[in-house]
């Protein structure tokens, strides 16, 4: 959220209130077959809670899983782009060596 002060009259300035969106890639990786998923989200927190309750049909069977990286974005384009590249690697130890740490 930012608070920018505004107005016709800048001795009586009023506040004018913004909210700003932010879009996440994260990466998970699930406890059982040490596999990553990478997917984008506007609410981090909830999606994880998504996917380690059995509603996200590509995690299912693969709960639980732990968060292990994540990157925050102004807009969901930025976010899908950075997505839609960390999965055109298909080597995870690459993106667990380089990526992440």
């Amino acid at each position: 959220m930012v608070l920018a002060r505004g107005g016709s009259n800048p001795s009586s300035p009023t506040l004018r209130v913004t909210i700003m969106n932010s879009f996440f890639v994260y990466i998970l990786k699930s406890l059982k077959d040490n596999k990553l998923y990478i997917g984008q989200t506007n609410n981090l927190e909830s999606r994880l809670s998504r996917h380690n309750s059995g509603k996200v049909i590509a995690t299912r069977n693969r709960r639980p899983l732990v968060l292990i990286y994540n990157e925050e974005y102004k807009s969901r384009a930025d976010a899908m782009k950075r997505e839609k590249y960390l999965k055109s690697l298909k080597n995870p130890s690459y993106i667990e060596n380089k990526i992440i740490n």
